[in-house]
């Protein structure tokens, strides 16, 4: 009895030790709660609302950006190939998707739908905070716009 005492002890040591090398760590950028809320975006003058609603339980994000640029956008996350997918109709009736890795705390989005150029990095800088820097080529020039957005 001593010794199957011995082995199961042993067993559920190694097990506990070997636990926290196998559990996975989650990076808050692809969790919809992370995004959850209202942020307060701009750079100089111009300012616009973003807001993020959780749809579909937690699996995607209905997207709300009011002010100049005004669009409404559903985004999910794609644990498989590790990306957010956002589409989005702007308040014109332009519309695009973009597709965007995840590496650390930034999402790297590129426009995948209609064809384009457009390019948003998007860098997670605390849990109330992040980062926009988007790039777009306009007739062979690029021009850039960036935005720091802070959750109410």
């Amino acid at each position: 009895m001593k010794r199957i005492l011995s082995a199961t002890c042993a067993a559920l040591f190694c097990a506990l030790a070997i636990m926290p090398a196998i559990a996975k760590t989650t990076n808050p950028v692809t969790q919809v709660s992370a995004w959850t809320g209202t942020w307060n975006c701009g750079s100089g003058k111009n300012r616009n609302t973003e807001t993020f609603v959780p749809m579909l339980n937690g699996k995607g994000m209905h997207v709300t950006v009011t002010g100049p640029f005004a669009s409404e956008g559903v985004a999910t996350f794609d644990s498989h190939s590790n990306a957010w997918f956002y589409t989005f109709v702007n308040a014109d009736g332009t519309y695009a998707t973009f597709w965007g890795p995840v590496s650390g705390p930034t999402i790297a989005f590129k426009q995948v739908f209609p064809a384009g150029n457009g390019k948003d990095a998007i860098r997670q800088i605390s849990p109330t905070k992040y980062s926009s820097v988007y790039t777009v080529v306009v007739n062979h020039r690029p021009v850039t716009s960036s935005e720091i957005c802070t959750k109410s």
